[in-house]
Parts: C-alpha cells; structure tokens; sequence
C-alpha cells in the first residue's frame, strides 16, 4: 500500500512539469505498425475452432513479446495489448476477446474464459513476426521502463489499483472531437482527432509488464 501511495505522490508532482496548466492537445500514443503491415491480416483469423475476429497478431521472438491490435474502420485501431509472451497477466486475458462459432451455426459467440490462455499460447504461435522496433511506442515507451518514465510522458494517472499480478496504472484522456459543441476545461489535456483515448500499464517489481491502449469510436 506504501508503494501505491508514494507512486501517486511521484505521479503528481512529475505531473505538475508534463501537463501543462492551460488546455491543450496532444497526439495519442500508439504503436509505428504501418497500415501496409496490417493489410490482409486484419480478417478472422482461426485456430482449432477458436477464431479472433478483427485482430492483427505481431510477435518477436527475440524479446518475448506480442502486440495484439484491433482493428476498426479505415484500420483505425480501438485496442493495443502489448506484453511479455512469457506471462499471461489477467489484465490481458481479461481485454482480450476471442470466439468460437454459435450453436446455432449463425455467427460468433465469446469463448469461455478458462480456455483463452491456450487459445491465446496458439494465436501467438501463428502470429506475424516482426521486428523489436514497432514494440516501442510513438512517445518512446516500452516494456520494461518504470513508473516514473510513464509519469514523463503521460502525466499523473487518474487511478492506480492493487492487482494480484502487480500495479495497474490508467490514464484517462478526453478526446478532442467529443468536446466539439462543449466548452473545454482549461486544466484538461486533450488528445487531437480523438473521441477518447485510454492507456494501462501493470508495472510488477517497478517494471512496465503490459500496456494496453483504447481509443474510443462513435
């Protein structure tokens, strides 16, 4: 509990130099996997009657980690899990949403969640692999780097929860396009061309173990 607390303490007062006090806006963070990477893969992908719907699968061997990125429209990507292939994390299996096909034939229903982490082990074991460049993030964050460096570029967290795998850090940010015809706050940080932008990160022993990044659609 010292720890959370004192992490909050950290995040507040580095906050005070990584937001600024005026309103302002800012590009989301995300991941440089090109549109060009996600071509023809973004269709259901199956495996042993599991399928993954609107997901593109990227591994890298060489540093043990996956980046899951779901797709919307235009290859707008709404969800970024990115973690360590050598732990399973419950805030991963919990974001992640796999199905099998409905009883009645007719389209998709969500898999039990006590058979994701096989089906997750097989979807990494068939995933495209790529290089450890696109496993850092536009704003320079990565596995492996600690709170403090979170702090840096994203500001204070707006909560920070006690999980049995470690502390989960989130970051709530307030897209731009959804304050069109409302009167910003001047103390808010915006985030450009964005309904709403959303990141966690679990940090275990001080370290960043997995991150996940949403973006809100209409």
């Amino acid at each position: 509990m010292k720890y959370g607390i004192l992490m909050i303490s950290i995040c507040f007062i580095a906050a005070v130099s990584a937001c600024p006090s005026d309103s302002s806006v800012y590009i989301a963070d995300g991941y440089p996997v090109t549109v060009d990477m996600l071509k023809g893969y973004g269709d259901p992908v199956k495996h042993d009657g599991i399928v993954s719907l609107d997901k593109v699968w990227f591994v890298n061997d060489r540093i043990n980690q996956a980046l899951i990125i779901k797709l919307h429209v235009d290859y707008h990507r709404t969800q970024l899990i990115h973690f360590d292939i050598r732990q399973m994390p419950s805030v991963v299996l919990d974001s992640l949403e796999l199905h099998t096909r409905s009883k009645t034939g007719k389209g998709y229903e969500l898999l039990d969640d006590n058979l994701k982490p096989g089906a997750l082990f097989n979807f990494l074991e068939i995933a495209k692999r790529i290089a450890p460049k696109y496993f850092i993030t536009n704003r320079g964050f990565s596995l492996g780097m600690s709170p403090d460096e979170a702090v840096e570029l994203y500001g204070a967290p707006n909560a920070v929860r006690e999980t049995k795998d470690g502390k989960l850090c989130v970051w709530d940010y307030t897209g731009e396009l959804e304050m069109a015809d409302k009167k910003k706050d001047s103390t808010v940080q915006y985030v450009a061309d964005s309904l709403g932008h959303h990141i966690k990160i679990l940090f275990q022993d001080g370290k960043a173990m997995v991150i996940i990044m949403l973006n809100d659609v209409p």
